[in-house]
């Protein structure tokens, strides 16, 4: 009877330690566990920060090396830069995380490009799909290099363009800055040269998928990239800078001026009309776009001494109201269009995202 008391004894306590030990064993895979998807969380958590980081400021690419983008507590992420066609910076992102406990580390990597908002530069002062007719008027300031060095270009269209009218006119900055552009021209109601480039072969079908490589049937896709997007021009400003979107009538005030040379905007104006009154200046891109499906009539109008500093883009005919359009090409305006960090746009490549 002793005997049998004794082994049932051992027995209780040799399962009472299995078990025990058995359950230390759960506990320690269960911290393990834990600790591991902690490192996961925090390893993501510092590529989506470095993502949003350089998604509010392009230039910090300028920054990345071989030291860490971001080091804080648990969280180093690491950046490499290659710069591939057309302007565009794919930059590899490696971020690396720890659990609080330091028992686990986690490693997540993503690639991002980094893009020019305009897929193609600025080459003509007014590009225009739909042609040009002879009312109201015309005063354009070629790039004098539009078509080949030496070889100037004032307006592109897909279309004829009737400079019969007196009032239309293009010459080059010179010129203009003298304020003898209307009687030292390069084309006139007396003569169309070829800076005036008609019924081109090469102009786009899509004026929209040409500036920023999307259909004009999806322009809520472009809408989407704008860093503002505003009922009208009011709020414009020197101080306005990147991708502005502007739903309906834009009217610029006396004397304001909207971006600068060094900091010029892509102002998109979706149906409405465009009115910049006396000395406005708008620095940059300005896109009067019309929906496929609206029948509006729309009309671009610059009052004494305002104009467009860079270029104007058009879907729909100019010249058909008596206004006055005046588009002044600016080398460094266009270069800037390319080139501007708050001009960039960020992507997640596809497929490059990993955990392991």
């Amino acid at each position: 009877m002793l005997l049998t008391v004794t082994l049932l004894l051992v027995i209780v306590s040799l399962v009472t330690l299995y078990t025990g030990k058995i359950q230390n064993f759960e506990h320690k895979i269960v911290v393990n566990e834990q600790s591991q998807i902690l490192a996961k969380a925090k390893s993501e958590e510092g590529l989506q920060r470095v993502i949003a980081l350089l998604n509010a400021d392009k230039g910090l690419i300028k920054t990345i090396s071989n030291t860490a983008i971001i080091s804080d507590g648990f969280i180093a992420v690491y950046g490499a830069v290659e710069t591939i066609s057309n302007n565009r910076i794919l930059v590899s992102l490696t971020s690396y995380g720890s659990s609080p406990d330091g028992l686990a580390s986690a490693q997540t990597q993503q690639q991002v490009l980094i893009y020019p908002l305009m897929f193609n530069g600025l080459i003509s002062p007014i590009l225009v799909q739909g042609g040009v007719v002879n009312e109201g008027e015309i005063e354009i300031v070629a790039n004098p290099d539009g078509l080949g060095v030496g070889k100037p270009l004032s307006i592109w269209s897909d279309l004829p363009i009737d400079f019969t009218s007196s009032d239309h006119h293009s010459c080059l900055k010179n010129e203009f800055d003298q304020g003898t552009c209307s009687t030292s021209t390069l084309s006139d109601y007396l003569m169309q040269t070829s800076d005036l480039a008609e019924s081109s072969m090469t102009f786009p079908l899509s004026l929209s998928e040409y500036l920023f490589n999307i259909e004009t049937t999806d322009l809520s896709e472009l809408k989407s990239e704008a860093k503002f997007v505003f009922s009208g021009c009011e709020q414009l400003t020197d101080t306005s800078y990147g991708f502005i979107w502007i739903e309906g009538d834009c009217e610029v005030d006396f004397n304001i001026k909207v971006g600068s040379p060094s900091e010029p905007v892509v102002l998109v104006v979706m149906d409405g009309d465009i009115n910049l009154l006396d000395d406005a200046i708008v620095y940059g891109l300005v896109c009067s776009f019309r929906s496929n499906y609206t029948a509006l009539s729309l009309s671009v109008n610059m009052h004494s001494g305002a104009f467009i500093s860079g270029g104007l883009a058009s879907n729909y005919a100019l010249g058909i109201h008596n206004t006055i359009i005046r588009v002044v090409y600016d080398a460094q305006v266009a270069n800037a269009l390319v080139s501007l960090d708050s001009l960039q746009m960020l992507a997640k490549v596809p497929g490059s995202w990993s955990n392991f």
